[in-house]
């Protein structure tokens, strides 16, 4: 079997800015790597010279380039490999992430939708996800991927969802410093108000104590937006 997923149908914030991720990769991915300008990525082609067809391809891509389209690539470092006891070569080693280059385009209820293109300056995650990609999305900072329904009992994918929170900080205080904004603390005081306002409770706070994780596992964060003279909260 073979299985393409992608992170576009699950993210709210598109992969844009590139050093970001970079960086949410660096941090929390010990394991994983990034290859600056890799186009192969992979997959469970490059085993069995095609996919079993079992899974319908992503939309705009073609069989041919399945394992061939990305501008970068992630994947598992050789350290991890060898301590893993598996070869880049080997049949079985971990599948890779192929970096696709797309833009965003407006659908009619107002959402955005990832749509592949050569000239897009967006990117989506893209990996063959048989067998939780042979093993690589396991990875520590990664996430797994699982499959849930949406109200009409339509299939949505989920694939990346840990290092997308870790991009979206990211981004968030990297957007906040560049504009002078500020990323407080957690109060014990304002946790309890976040809990009392979402109806879910607080499992943990980040290290640097600007990140709450809800029950549900999303992220949340508060910035202050300097106005003049005035503070503006925002929950990120």
């Amino acid at each position: 079997m073979s299985h393409l997923t992608d992170a576009s149908q699950t993210i709210t914030i598109p992969c844009k800015h590139l050093k970001y991720l970079k960086k949410a990769l660096a941090k929390n991915c010990p394991e994983l790597e990034f290859m600056d300008g890799q186009n192969e990525y992979r997959t469970w082609k490059s085993d069995h010279g095609k996919m079993v067809g079992d899974w319908p391809i992503t939309e705009g891509m073609s069989d041919e380039d399945i394992g061939k389209n990305a501008d970068h690539v992630i994947r598992m470092t050789d350290e991890a490999l060898t301590q893993k006891g598996k070869a880049r070569n080997q049949h079985g080693a971990p599948y890779e992430i192929g970096l696709i280059r797309c833009r965003m385009e407006k659908q009619p209820d107002g959402s955005e939708k990832a749509v592949i293109d050569k000239e897009g300056d967006h990117w989506i995650l893209l990996t063959d996800f048989y067998g939780q990609a042979s093993g690589l999305m396991n990875t520590p900072g990664l996430g797994k991927y699982y499959s849930t329904k949406d109200e009409n009992g339509k299939r949505v994918d989920h694939s990346f969802e840990l290092l997308y929170q870790s991009f979206v900080q990211e981004v968030t205080e990297g957007t906040a410093k560049k504009k002078g904004d500020h990323i407080p603390k957690w109060s014990s005081k304002a946790l309890k108000q976040l809990e009392k306002d979402t109806g879910q409770k607080v499992k943990n706070v980040s290290k640097d104590g600007k990140w709450a994780k809800l029950e549900d596992d999303s992220i949340v964060g508060v910035v202050e937006q300097k106005h003049g003279d005035a503070v503006k909260n925002q929950v990120v």
